[in-house]
């Protein structure tokens, strides 16, 4: 929606980010991706097998804004607070659900990590 400029009392196309997406480590020993960090709701007790945390969302919206607009790189140039609008990629984003519906493929080569 934030993409598309369809978010509720936004006031129109944009966002702006609270953390830079240049600053995304996913091998980060303080906030390891895949690791339950972020602020969570106080009735979410122990670990996240039933939900997410903000440190886990902030990473898939970058990852998706960067498959879905065509304006992509300018993400990793915003500073904090920055206004981006995404020049919204219908053909990336029918990509995209053709990607995320279909079953996964094997890995070949070699893997990463």
């Amino acid at each position: 929606c934030a993409a598309k400029g369809m978010l509720p009392g936004q006031g129109g196309f944009g966002m702006r980010f609270s953390q830079r997406p240049a600053d995304l480590e996913i091998h980060s020993e303080h906030k390891p991706f895949g690791k339950c960090r972020g602020w969570r709701p106080p009735n979410v007790a122990g670990g996240c097998d039933d939900g997410y945390a903000t440190d886990d969302i902030f990473f898939l919206e970058v990852c998706l804004y960067t498959h879905i607009c065509k304006n992509h790189e300018e993400l990793f140039m915003l500073k904090v607070g920055d206004f981006f609008v995404c020049k919204f990629d219908e053909k990336a984003f029918d990509e995209l659900e053709v990607l995320l519906s279909e079953e996964p493929k094997p890995m070949t080569g070699p893997r990463l990590g």
